[in-house]
């Protein structure tokens, strides 16, 4: 065991060391998986036992900073992912038919045209766990054959159909209502929600730098739809969504539920997502008539000139 301290009185451990803690178990946990290793393996890599990989990953066994150093070289993970709580190796989405995101299994159902990466749908998992607690979210990812761990890693990919079907039965259950939308997305003017690319966000001077730099991370997020800006002012910026190839003949499957849904959100996120950091935002609208998610839709977000002084 050398090289690991334990707590061995729960008691005594304060609320900041165990949110460290399963911080640090979750990574572990969801990195080993994307390596498709067993405890076993890890642990002979590492030199400890198979017991000790399984009490870390519990967050009742905390590695040391050289034990943590070593677990980062194996696993290919950057040494303050304990700190951050997540993983983000900032690589665009890439279409991908396989069942398979490392070491991770996905149900076939949610493994054809995966184009949806983990980061684009951080605001609807956070929420699940928050209103439903940690307990029934994982239950709930498990019964959709979802791992919970692989939502760690914001460049996993899956299938907006796994989307669809999740804001569907949150809704179903009244966990998410269409009234709670700007609740939803309140985080995402805050770094965590993008993971590595709030460094590029955190330079923007103004509302028109920050959404020309997002909209040119759009594939960092998702391949589902194309963003475009059509026109652009001192004020002002329209830019048009597009469905790509793939998603186009999914989308008269969707129910008018999420449909409306999708429309509604599309706007609360922009909207929020402008007023990042120290930004004083901007507010949008749909222009061009309602397309409720579908098609082609055109949106405008327009901001008080000195905004962007």
């Amino acid at each position: 065991m050398t090289g690991f301290r334990q707590k061995q009185y729960l008691g005594f451990v304060t609320p900041e060391e165990k949110k460290a803690a399963k911080k640090t178990a979750q990574i572990i946990r969801a990195a080993r998986k994307q390596q498709a290793l067993t405890q076993i393996d890890l642990s002979h890599q590492l030199g400890i036992s198979q017991s000790a990989i399984s009490k870390m990953e519990a967050g009742i066994l905390i590695p040391s900073v050289y034990q943590w150093f070593e677990l980062c070289k194996v696993m290919h993970i950057p040494t303050d992912s304990h700190i951050l709580g997540y993983l983000d190796y900032l690589r665009p989405v890439s279409i991908s038919d396989s069942t398979f995101e490392g070491g991770f299994r996905i149900p076939k159902q949610y493994s054809r045209a995966r184009g949806s990466s983990v980061r684009s749908l951080r605001p609807f998992v956070k929420w699940a766990e928050q209103k439903m607690g940690e307990k029934k979210y994982q239950s709930a990812l498990k019964e959709f054959g979802i791992d919970p761990d692989f939502f760690i890693e914001y460049t996993h990919q899956i299938s907006i159909k796994f989307a669809v079907d999740f804001v569907s039965w949150m809704m179903s259950k009244n966990i998410l209502r269409m009234d709670e939308i700007k609740s939803l997305v309140q985080p995402v003017n805050r770094g965590e929600s993008h993971g590595g690319l709030q460094n590029q966000y955190d330079r923007a001077k103004n509302v028109a730098d920050l959404m020309t730099s997002v909209f040119g991370r759009a594939p960092y997020y998702e391949k589902n739809f194309k963003y475009v800006i059509e026109d652009q002012s001192k004020t002002r910026i329209d830019f048009l969504v597009v469905p790509e190839d793939h998603v186009i003949d999914d989308l008269r499957s969707w129910t008018p539920g999420f449909s409306a849904f999708l429309s509604e959100y599309r706007k609360a996120y922009f909207s929020r997502l402008t007023h990042f950091d120290s930004l004083r935002g901007a507010t949008i609208e749909e222009v061009g008539g309602k397309s409720q998610g579908l098609e082609r839709a055109t949106y405008r977000l327009a901001w008080e000139n000195d905004v962007c002084a």
